[in-house]
């Protein structure tokens, strides 16, 4: 553990944005930080029970650089940004912010969790969906982890969506059983089937919803379109 002055961006004042911060240093780094240009990870808990460690947002906030406790992260197809302190509205789709309650009566289970209503699949409630009623928000994670009946379901209604219309729904044969994973749903993609790229192939894929309620009594649909979902696996 070490403690220094950190501060943020490109254009900054060294003594007037820069706030005293503890956090851990790496000794090795290997793989990702060796191609990519961030070369740290970056923790935005919102507690620790650590009492020489607070969050960065509440070090932030204590040093007045920001003057709110708020972060955010803007995700989009081709990359985003992150911002301490509030939020951007400029590239946003749509003009108005929408706020999703935290939980927070869930001691045991840190990290930032909200509530989910259900999972709907192109405007359908799947049944029994609705009986996984949380999800954690996770920035770090690559790839969405759902439990296992909830994968079950939705594999089922893939399935049910993709012979709704055997010729322009899913245009890309089911695999059912992967050769190293039995917990994911892989469909077959051939480029010579869409030489002017995977535009015709996405769309023929339903969009997922999950159901999320809202500060004002209402329920936010957080759409995962097949282009988010799918993700190319090549094996032999």
């Amino acid at each position: 553990m070490v403690k220094d002055f950190v501060h943020f961006g490109d254009s900054y004042h060294t003594s007037l944005d820069a706030f005293p911060f503890t956090f851990g240093c790496v000794e090795e780094e290997t793989n990702l930080f060796y191609s990519q240009a961030a070369d740290g990870i970056l923790g935005m808990t919102k507690g620790n029970t650590n009492v020489h460690m607070m969050p960065i947002v509440d070090a932030m906030f204590d040093a007045h650089i920001i003057q709110q406790k708020i972060f955010s992260l803007c995700l989009g197809k081709n990359g985003g940004y992150f911002q301490i302190g509030g939020y951007d509205e400029t590239s946003h789709l749509t003009p108005t912010v929408k706020w999703v309650p935290l939980l927070t009566n869930l001691a045991a289970t840190p990290g930032y969790r909200i509530g989910i209503r259900g999972v709907e699949i192109n405007g359908h409630l799947m049944a029994g969906t609705h009986t996984f009623d949380r999800a954690l928000v996770d920035s770090g994670a690559t790839f969405t982890s759902v439990p296992r009946r909830l994968l079950k379901i939705i594999s089922e209604h893939f399935d049910w969506f993709c012979m709704l219309d055997l010729q322009g729904h899913c245009k890309g044969r089911r695999i059912h059983k992967d050769k190293l994973y039995d917990d994911i749903i892989c469909f077959n993609y051939n480029e010579k089937r869409f030489p002017m790229g995977p535009k015709d192939y996405f769309v023929s894929y339903p969009i997922l919803s999950f159901m999320v309620p809202d500060t004002e009594g209402g329920i936010q649909a957080l759409e995962w379109y097949p282009s988010e979902y799918l993700f190319r696996y090549k094996y032999d």
